[in-house]
């Protein structure tokens, strides 16, 4: 609440009546509990039952704000404020070591990953994305997700970035800080043939030097395979950067339709920054990329 108060205040200082802190911890709730109008929450959010629970957080509540209200102050409002204290919020935690037991080989799990929000037939906002399908146009929100994602289940949004038909970057000033980072990036069968082809041509070379393992997690038998220090060429073959490949192909059984048990199969490639060892897959792959999928739920 304290935080939430610091945002500045653009009304009218002789029309107020709901504080800043208020406001915002309704427009919270009302995402949180996913409402998905303001007449559906101004119906479900305003009962005697929300508003007690709501002088949990602020005592001296009184009354609960109209939702036009709450849609006019968000409008005003500078957004990279509220960035700002979600930021703090996560740097707090870091340094008070609250992930401590969650961290993949000592790292904050950070999963990044793209998600539409909405798509609707019209044009609802000048920023909105376009596609033809079947010749007729659809308008849609999408934005990158910067979360962190932990294997206890927990996720916890820390960036989002909306994409919409703004000016490029045309003088190609990409900065490459992102190779910093440990990584561990979804491999589909479609992108980057060069290393696919790596992959394939070395993969039975290593089978003695230890690069397949097996292991069994949950009610899954998971298949192994890697291959370490691939040269991947990349801006028309003038900068390289060395990746490790690693497909996990995974087996289950479980009931369909006619409850008759059936064999399941799938398969995971990832990237990963670091070298492969039989020990660290589990840990990378298991407990870290294929927990990207919770950003869609978040």
């Amino acid at each position: 609440m304290v935080r939430l108060s610091e945002v500045k205040d653009y009304r009218n200082p002789r029309k107020v009546k709901h504080k800043v802190a208020v406001i915002l911890l309704f427009g919270i709730f009302w995402f949180v509990l996913q409402k998905s109008s303001r007449r559906q929450a101004n119906e479900e959010l305003t009962d005697p039952i929300f508003l007690n629970n709501m002088r949990i957080f602020s005592p001296c509540l009184e009354s609960l704000p109209h939702h036009d209200t709450v849609n006019r102050f968000l409008s005003m409002i500078d957004i990279n404020e509220l960035e700002n204290i979600l930021a703090g919020l996560i740097r707090g935690f870091i340094r008070s070591k609250k992930f401590r037991k969650y961290l993949i080989d000592n790292h904050i799990p950070i999963a990044v990953d793209g998600t539409q929000k909405h798509c609707y037939k019209f044009l609802w906002s000048e920023e909105c994305l376009e596609r033809k399908i079947n010749g007729k146009s659809q308008y849609y929100c999408y934005t990158l997700e910067a979360s962190l994602v932990f294997h206890n289940g927990m996720v916890l949004p820390l960036a989002s970035e909306f994409l919409g038909f703004m000016q490029g970057d045309e003088g190609r000033n990409k900065q490459d800080c992102e190779i910093r980072w440990q990584f561990m990036i979804t491999l589909k069968d479609d992108s980057l043939p060069t290393v696919w082809e790596e992959y394939n041509a070395l993969v039975d070379f290593g089978s003695n030097q230890n690069n397949r393992h097996c292991r069994k997690w949950g009610n899954r038998k998971q298949k192994f395979m890697w291959v370490n220090d691939i040269d991947y060429l990349y801006d028309q073959g003038t900068k390289e950067q060395i990746v490790h490949v690693v497909v996990c192909e995974e087996e289950w059984e479980q009931f369909d339709e006619a409850a008759q048990v059936v064999t399941r199969h799938r398969k995971f490639p990832w990237i990963s920054s670091e070298p492969l060892r039989w020990w660290n897959l589990h840990e990378r792959c298991n407990l870290g990329a294929r927990y990207r999928w919770r950003i869609g739920t978040g």
